[in-house]
């Protein structure tokens, strides 16, 4: 269960960045998102930010836009076997409502399948795969002290599944 609820929060986690992602691609009317202030994209906002209480050294924040500056890469890669905006926005719909209908854990990841074909799904599933790498590799900047400063719900998010729970019962013989 944990297991499911941890991918759940990286595939919400990943649908905005994606979507930060693809936002930054249309054209600036005005200054940009930013205002003109060169702060960079959305996603890279949000990560700094839940990032804040782990006060950051320079360096650190350094490598932290290396790598989502490599996500970035990464996520516009994927435009070109099919992820787009809309393909998101549909998985988030469907999720919503499955969430409303009262579906959870391995149901509601179902029902966010729901309607989707192989590729679309398996395009998801790699956009998804790059979220959590991404995550992973901000967590090893990290020293335990931290770690520890990070609110309780990012780590779980950013961590992945625990390893050793959740998996089939052995029989006993």
């Amino acid at each position: 269960m944990k297991r499911v609820l941890t991918c759940l929060a990286v595939l919400a986690l990943s649908a905005f960045v994606a979507t930060s992602s693809f936002a930054d691609d249309a054209p600036k009317k005005k200054k940009g998102a930013d205002g003109g202030k060169g702060k960079g994209s959305p996603a890279l906002a949000q990560v700094m930010k839940a990032l804040e209480a782990a006060n950051l050294t320079d360096e650190q924040k350094g490598k932290i836009k290396e790598l989502a500056a490599k996500m970035k890469e990464a996520t516009k890669s994927l435009a070109d076997e099919g992820l787009t905006e809309e393909l998101i926005k549909k998985r988030g719909e469907l999720m919503k409502a499955a969430r409303e209908a009262g579906k959870k854990g391995k149901d509601l990841a179902d029902a966010a399948k729901e309607g989707l074909s192989e590729a679309e799904v398996a395009v998801l599933n790699k956009e998804m795969q790059a979220q959590g790498k991404f995550h992973k590799e901000v967590l090893a900047l990290l020293t335990d002290e931290q770690k520890a400063a990070l609110p309780e719900r990012t780590m779980k998010a950013w961590s992945g599944p625990e390893k050793g729970k959740g998996g089939k019962k052995k029989d006993a013989a």
